[in-house]
């Protein structure tokens, strides 16, 4: 006789780990200024550290209105590696309509690097094609609590 030996399977939960409470923020996202004071709240909220670069993702609805964010990944003091599978992961289980990706410069310089640039058109390719378009790359700087802008720059689109 054989055995009817049943396989156990374990359903990971994979829900972004900040929501934002719609209480707190009603309006569409109006800018790079807006979403860059965000992110930083988001980076001081989960306590990352800012001298190392984090890369994270800010999910949006139809509206432009935030539904959630997602730290992607952790770097160096200099480098943080982005794969499009990662950014693009919590924004198909948020059913997020767009994402702006963000990402710190531990040194303040706000200029983008040639690393910058092209991990840009990269996950803007890969949201063309899952119709989920990158609408800004920001980097941030906490020394100067400013930003820097790529889609201001010409580098989406």
């Amino acid at each position: 006789m054989k055995s009817t030996k049943q396989t156990a399977y374990k359903i990971l939960d994979i829900t972004p780990v900040w929501k934002v409470n719609e209480v707190e923020i009603k309006e569409a996202i109006q800018g790079p200024g807006t979403v860059s004071k965000l992110a930083r709240d988001y980076y001081k909220a989960k306590n990352l550290n800012p001298m190392k670069e984090h890369c994270i993702i800010m999910m949006l609805d139809r509206a432009h209105k935030i539904i959630g964010f997602n730290h992607v990944s952790t770097g160096s003091v200099s480098a943080s590696i982005v794969h499009p599978r990662e950014v693009f992961k919590p924004a198909i289980t948020m059913t997020a309509s767009a994402i702006i990706l963000i990402h710190n410069h531990p040194s303040g310089e706000l200029r983008a690097s040639r690393q910058d640039i092209e991990i840009t058109k990269t996950i803007h390719e890969a949201g063309e094609i899952l119709d989920i378009p990158l609408l800004d790359h920001i980097i941030i700087s906490f020394q100067k609590e400013s930003y820097c802008s790529l889609n201001e720059g010409g580098h989406i689109g």
